[in-house]
């Protein structure tokens, strides 16, 4: 149904382009631009509007680090 759409809009509709297939597995996530400096301690970071939140470090991050965004997944 959805296929049959796009593919009538794909000749109907030339600036709309070829279907493409989407995964439903698709991550949907947004990304915070600008941090203080204060934000980031052991497990957790402070987002701007939200608070303190827990994180999942993949690996230690070095001394004088200072992050400039977040992506949260």
């Amino acid at each position: 149904m959805i296929l049959d759409k796009a593919w009538s809009d794909f000749f109907k509709i030339p600036e709309r382009g070829f279907p493409r297939f989407r995964s439903k597995n698709r991550f949907r996530s947004f990304i915070f631009p600008q941090l203080g400096k204060n934000c980031l301690e052991e497990g957790r970071v402070k987002l701007p509007s939200i608070g303190w939140i827990r994180i999942r470090q993949s690996r230690n991050y070095p001394t004088g680090f200072i992050p400039k965004q977040f992506q949260i997944k």
